[in-house]
């Protein structure tokens, strides 16, 4: 993997960060004070501290890479304007939860079984997964559109903005809707 690209995909994840915080602060208030516009640092503090409350750092780091890195590299693999839509994240968003359920419905027993295995992974941390694949796809639709100049910029832009939405939507939904 090239630097530049886990550059970006760190910075794009804790702008995605942030902006989760702001999404949830305006959509659940109608008035704000200048402390909750401009503190942002002992929020950002709250929401790591309840999401490491919920799951192990090091296991959802890995997760979290992982999942980015798979995206990356479908992107790498496929440079056709489809591919580099919207199109898979938005599956992945509607298709992510109906999966876990039924993986969660469907477990009788954990076993050693490799497909067990994944299945509890999945239906544990699967708005993690989902998360960190749209930031490794929306990571490696920035440098489609800058560096290979694989996609038009206003084709770039709205697909860059539905991946967005979707990974704030995600986050939200896990960090403070539980």
């Amino acid at each position: 993997m090239d630097t530049q690209i886990v550059l970006t995909l760190i910075i794009y994840s804790v702008i995605s960060f942030i902006l989760t915080y702001y999404l949830h602060l305006f959509t659940s208030k109608n008035e704000f004070s200048r402390q909750e516009l401009s503190d942002l640092f002992p929020q950002l503090g709250n929401m790591l501290k309840k999401i490491t409350s919920n799951y192990p750092v090091l296991r959802l780091t890995g997760i979290i890479l992982l999942s980015a890195f798979i995206a990356i590299i479908i992107l790498s693999i496929f440079s056709s304007w489809i591919i580099n839509s919207a199109i898979i994240p938005l599956i992945i968003y509607f298709a992510g939860p109906k999966l876990a359920v039924y993986f969660e419905e469907t477990r009788v027993t954990i076993t050693n079984n490799f497909a067990d295995i994944m299945e509890t992974i999945y239906s544990r941390y699967y708005r993690y997964i989902m998360a960190g694949f749209m930031a490794g796809f929306g990571t490696k639709l920035i440098d489609n559109w800058i560096n290979i100049g694989a996609i038009s910029f206003y084709w770039f832009i709205l697909n860059f903005i539905i991946n967005t939405a979707l990974i704030l939507l995600i986050l939200r939904d896990d960090i403070f809707e539980q």
